[in-house]
């Protein structure tokens, strides 16, 4: 087992430790994608985990960049589209609830 994979098993808590340089507990491990979460400005610094593929894809840039040396924080407005039932959805922003449901 590396220092890595030892510091990780130990941190039960990596996936709400990401900041938004995407560092996790252990500040030499990034993490980005669907096991992050992180402050979004968008949301107040509010700490959300967001499950779309063009989110993980962009903060998977910003781990790089982060992992390389350049210090980029996440600064992103979340989006998804989708076909469902002939119908297409097309969400751009941030909603922690909401109003109703159609069905």
């Amino acid at each position: 087992m590396t220092w890595a994979s030892a510091a990780v098993s130990r941190s039960r808590s990596l996936k709400r430790k990401a900041s938004t340089h995407l560092r996790s507990s252990v500040d030499s491990i990034l993490a980005a994608g669907d096991i992050a979460s992180f402050p979004l400005s968008l949301a107040e610094g509010r700490r959300v985990a967001i499950g779309h593929w063009q989110l993980a894809h962009y903060l998977g840039s910003v781990a790089g960049r982060n992992a390389a040396g350049t210090q980029t924080e996440v600064n992103t407005v979340p989006f998804f589209w989708t076909m469902q039932y002939g119908k297409s959805v097309r969400y751009t922003g941030y909603c922690p609830s909401f109003d109703d449901i159609i069905y």
